[in-house]
């Protein structure tokens, strides 16, 4: 729910300072509404300095620029994988001080899939690719054309195949756009020496670096994950208020699909630009 659409106030007073005032004047407090301890997100797995080589970090840092001034700021790529709980609900909620014991808990959702980011140098991006488990899920039924290409694997993880299949059909893009590109990726076992590439130059990270060196783990999946989880909680709200019937949150979010995620994912996709 906009509360500054709602209400006729201004964005600023709606947002921290609204929902501060409205906790202290009707006894609310913030409670964790999970009964199992938040999932593990690679997003946060940042590598500190003590674990990087200095030697590693500084030639690195040394051979880029001399490889980079080679291409122009839109043909300098980078790409890289992050895990989407799609259906996983927020840490906590807020409840009345003296109800908070009575709020039940819930299981996080473990339904996962893979997006793969691929994003240029001048911040623009290219075609994401979303990797699920079902081959044919129910949801694409009558669907020309989807939000964002879709490939599936046993466990939702990025495969050799999927890769190579993905980096064929960007290449071609290319070819026709009559570009030359550079893809900086990082060492993941999945990223496979892709032969015969005409437009495009795969360049591999050194281990250890890609939290200092790749422009993806400097925000970009971050800030993308941050817009989605607030979609997803508008999407919630809006269903429970048209709802007629009492709605439970976790009810809600369980008929949450693929295509669903999609359109979110590509609303997603035009705000961060």
């Amino acid at each position: 729910m906009n509360y500054a659409a709602y209400s006729g106030q201004s964005a600023a007073y709606s947002g921290h300072q609204w929902v501060g005032t409205w906790a202290w004047r009707d006894h609310v407090c913030a409670r964790m509404s999970r009964a199992q301890p938040c999932r593990y997100s690679s997003d946060h797995n940042q590598a500190t300095v003590n674990h990087l080589t200095l030697v590693t970090v500084v030639s690195a840092r040394e051979q880029l620029p001399e490889l980079l001034e080679q291409y122009d700021a839109r043909d300098i790529l980078n790409a890289d994988e992050t895990g989407v709980y799609f259906r996983a609900l927020p840490d906590s909620t807020y409840a009345k001080k003296d109800e908070k014991h009575q709020a039940k808990g819930y299981k996080t959702a473990k339904d996962r899939i893979t997006l793969l980011v691929c994003c240029g140098m001048d911040s623009h991006k290219e075609d994401f690719l979303l990797i699920g488990k079902s081959k044919n899920p129910c949801c694409f039924k009558n669907i020309q054309n989807l939000p964002l290409q879709y490939e599936s694997s046993s466990n939702a993880w990025m495969t050799g195949t999927i890769w190579e299949g993905w980096l064929r059909k960007l290449d071609r893009k290319f070819q026709r756009e009559n570009r030359k590109a550079l893809l900086l990726i990082d060492n993941c076992t999945a990223h496979v020496d892709v032969r015969g590439l005409k437009s495009i130059a795969v360049k591999l990270l050194p281990p250890n670096t890609t939290s200092i060196l790749q422009l993806c783990d400097m925000g970009v999946i971050r800030t993308l994950k941050a817009h989605f989880r607030h979609e997803i909680r508008k999407k919630i709200i809006d269903v429970i208020e048209d709802s007629n019937e009492n709605s439970f949150t976790n009810d809600v979010v369980k008929k949450f699909h693929l295509l669903d995620t999609m359109n979110l994912l590509e609303g997603c996709l035009v705000t961060c630009n």
